[in-house]
């Protein structure tokens, strides 16, 4: 607790709301605080791990008041107009860092941040053990409940679901560590359902299909480890876009591409290695 208090002087001696809210430091930051809340659940820590959910609150906080708009303008094309922009986007930095976590994470914390994405996210309770959440992320899912799509901040949130869907469909067919349980793909899908294609869905066509393809490598990647549980589903899901006329159903097109040029690179790089 003495390194977190100390932490915790640190990331609050500055009064300068913007030192924190420059769009370079708020994904590394908040990477790392979400980085170590899993490392201290995964201990058994949950005080530890309740307090760094208190810096998160407080960083998104500060954040809000001092997001950087010229960098946001520079590298996203984002205008701040209202409040509910500022927030929008700082959710979207949020993904983003969850989406690093996940892809670097190890397998013994993996199921705590998918649990923050779906704290962030998902508008579920029951999907969460309730012993998992803590009173600080329950007040964090109060405040993260809904959630504000603005024409001006496609590109970032495009971005934002992308690299939480490639993530998870990165965890899901890693062959390091343990096989995903179960519950991981229940959870997976849940993401994909709840957020991801709704989110992409509620995105202006132009600019959005990036994020759709990542989607539809989702769904695909849950069949391929989950078809007995999730096949219905999922296939139904591929149903509706080959009958749409509209992006999922190139989205899809272009997924399957994807897939089947990774297992052709796996199944080289196999051969290569067992021929020497």
């Amino acid at each position: 607790m003495r390194v977190l208090s100390a932490l915790a002087i640190c990331l609050s001696y500055s009064g300068d709301p913007s030192e924190i809210g420059s769009f370079v430091i708020l994904p590394t930051l908040f990477q790392a605080l979400f980085s170590l809340q899993g490392s201290l659940l995964a201990e058994g820590d949950p005080e530890g791990a309740s307090y760094v959910q208190n810096l998160i609150n407080g960083i998104t906080r500060v954040g809000c008041e001092g997001v950087d708009a010229s960098l946001l303008m520079q590298q996203y094309g984002v205008q701040l107009r209202s409040e509910a922009d500022v927030q929008a986007v700082l959710d979207c930095v949020i993904m983003m860092a969850l989406a690093a976590c996940i892809e670097n994470t190890t397998y013994g914390e993996h199921w705590h941040m998918l649990n923050s994405v779906m704290v962030a996210k998902v508008s579920i309770r029951c999907i969460l053990r309730p012993h998992d959440m803590t009173s600080s992320q329950e007040s964090w899912f109060d405040a993260s409940g809904s959630s504000h799509y603005s024409p001006n901040l496609i590109r970032i949130e495009t971005l934002s679901i992308s690299q939480c869907s490639h993530a998870l469909s990165t965890f899901l067919l890693s062959t390091d560590g343990a096989r995903p349980s179960a519950e991981d793909c229940h959870l997976a899908f849940t993401i994909l359902t709840e957020w991801s294609i709704p989110a992409a869905d509620s995105l202006a066509l132009e600019g959005s299909f990036d994020c759709k393809v990542m989607s539809s490598k989702l769904a695909l990647s849950i069949l391929s480890i989950s078809r007995k549980e999730f096949g219905e589903a999922i296939c139904s899901l591929f149903e509706n876009w080959h009958g749409d006329d509209g992006q999922w159903k190139a989205a899809f097109n272009a997924a399957i591409q994807i897939v089947v040029g990774i297992v052709i690179f796996t199944l080289l790089k196999l051969h290569y290695v067992s021929t020497g």
